[in-house]
């Protein structure tokens, strides 16, 4: 059905997208009954909530990813036409609408990947698809329908301007599969900014970027509002709403509670009120390790060296982490810590060429990576990208158990008590029986936590665990990590670009640059320095 726009309304308020008591059918039923909400020129808003609340609903509910069961959502296009949820085409929402997510903005070689492996294979491999040419795609139009902004010249200048912005050059001719999750997370945003979208989604869009290229990015997206994007910002955390945000739409519990300017309503928000920690009290300083006499060594890095296209990746890195200490894995996006975590996982096949030991086995010794992984608890960024959709929460958990991607037997009546103790612990037993793919990204990475927790692992390998989890559920997970800690049967390795989600129980630290080691030692030695 068609809408006419008022040929009177102050352009300055011009309608772009307008929910007129919506209804929408997701997975877990019908949400956000009887909704009402505009979004206007010279609006930039951003939604908030807790994990669970809805948001990812609602951003399905806007791409036309759900169906709406009652009322309607209006699309009010550039040209002067508006079309409704039931007459708009997927193609005409895209010429609108970008969207950058994990979820629902994946790259096309990444999404659906056969094995999370992938990567660190692709080098070899023939996979033609360039960062430049992920960029400067455009959607197949064979008959001519798509209407196009910008000439290729056009978008070339703008793809060349906002790869400088965004600090992307070096990463211009790179294959998409071989980028970091923060390198990646880039990489979309440029591309969809180079298409000058008339409303730009960005969906936690902060996670896994190190404090520099978060900066960058707070600094370019005014450029893209100054050109007359409207943004919306999707956040479960209430210090990722940028200056250039006016208004927020608070939500929770499948349904919006509060809408209006933003100062306003963030003075009203607490979701991000903590939990009380159990955790040993500390007064302001780091556990200490134990004495490292006769401690076994869990892991012993020696000079390390990976490259690719003879680019060096990781330049004669030595380390070594014995049983009672827990590290910290820090640096910059692009300094190599996600290439040493693929070492440890044994998912790189450089590291049969270099001297690693795990465990006090050396790497290459004959052991099958299922073995290397028995041992190792892990969630990483890119887990959560391959891992398949299609099982239940409490599925997922009790993979941990056989380290395997997807449930393929069933596990044992422990190994379910377990799971189903592990969950009550984390707060989230609510999720058990929802499917992986019915529930919301904040949510699917506490499913993923539970999961590398719940064998109880000599070794714990976290990679940006808490990317899109809430202030709560993060606490909580913080919490369980340290008493973890503590117990000293597990060794942990833990990977943030922030620095207040480093758990207290942290002994040690490790800073990369460049791929060399810059600094190492006792953490807040390293930290203060």
């Amino acid at each position: 059905m068609k809408h006419s726009t008022s040929s009177g309304e102050d352009r300055k308020k011009k309608p772009f997208i307008t929910l007129h008591h919506v209804s929408l059918r997701a997975p877990a039923g019908i949400v956000f009954e009887d909704t009402n909400w505009g979004i206007h020129s010279g609006e930039q808003w951003a939604v908030l909530g807790p994990n669970g609340s809805g948001k990812s609903d609602l951003l399905k509910g806007l791409l036309g990813k759900v169906p709406v069961v009652s009322g309607s959502i209006v699309y009010h296009f550039p040209d002067g036409e508006s079309l409704d949820s039931e007459s708009v085409s997927p193609g005409r929402i895209r010429e609108m609408v970008a969207c950058v997510s994990q979820e629902y903005g994946k790259a096309p070689p990444v999404q659906g990947s056969g094995f999370y492996q992938a990567r660190w294979s692709s080098f070899s491999d023939d996979d033609p698809l360039q960062v430049s040419e992920y960029i400067l795609r455009q959607p197949p139009d064979p008959l001519g329908l798509v209407r196009r902004r910008f000439t290729p010249d056009q978008l070339l200048a703008r793809a060349e301007e906002f790869s400088a912005i965004l600090r992307l050059e070096d990463l211009w001719n790179k294959k998409l599969i071989a980028l970091s999750d923060g390198e990646l997370r880039r990489v979309m945003i440029a591309e969809a900014l180079v298409k000058g979208p008339v409303v730009l989604i960005l969906e936690n869009p902060f996670a896994g970027l190190d404090d520099e290229n978060k900066t960058r990015l707070r600094d370019t997206i005014p450029k893209a509002v100054a050109e007359g994007t409207t943004l919306i910002l999707v956040t479960a955390r209430a210090d990722e709403v940028i200056d250039s945000v006016t208004h927020v739409l608070l939500v929770n519990d499948h349904r919006v509670i509060a809408k209006g300017p933003k100062d306003e309503i963030l003075r009203g928000f607490s979701s991000e009120t903590s939990l009380k920690s159990a955790r040993p009290e500390v007064h302001g300083k780091r556990l200490a390790a134990a004495a490292e006499s006769d401690r076994e060594i869990v892991l012993q890095f020696t000079d390390v060296n990976v490259s690719y296209d003879g680019n060096p990746i990781l330049d004669g890195v030595d380390w070594e982490v014995r049983k009672g200490e827990h590290w910290a894995l820090l640096g910059p996006n692009g300094a190599g810590k996600t290439t040493l975590l693929s070492l440890i996982l044994g998912d790189n096949p450089q590291a049969y060429a270099n001297r690693i030991s795990l465990f006090g086995r050396p790497r290459g010794s004959g052991e099958t990576i299922w073995e290397i992984k028995a041992r190792v608890g892990w969630v990483s960024p890119e887990l959560h990208l391959y891992y398949p959709r299609r099982f239940s929460c409490f599925d997922v958990v009790c993979s941990g158990f056989f380290d395997s991607i997807g449930l393929h037997r069933r596990a044992s009546d422990d190994q379910r008590r377990s799971a189903e103790s592990l969950l009550e612990d984390m707060g989230i037993e609510d999720l058990g029986e929802k499917g992986f793919n019915a529930v919301s990204y904040g949510e699917q990475r506490l499913v993923l936590l539970a999961r590398a927790l719940v064998k109880r692992p000599p070794l714990l390998v976290l990679d940006e665990p808490c990317q899109g989890v809430d202030g709560p559920h993060r606490d909580r997970f913080l919490e369980l990590v340290n008493e973890l800690g503590n117990r000293g049967d597990t060794t942990i390795i833990f990977v943030t670009h922030v620095r207040e989600e480093l758990p207290w129980v942290l002994t040690h630290a490790l800073l990369l640059r460049r791929g060399r080691v810059f600094r190492k030692g006792p953490i807040d030695e390293v930290l203060s320095r």
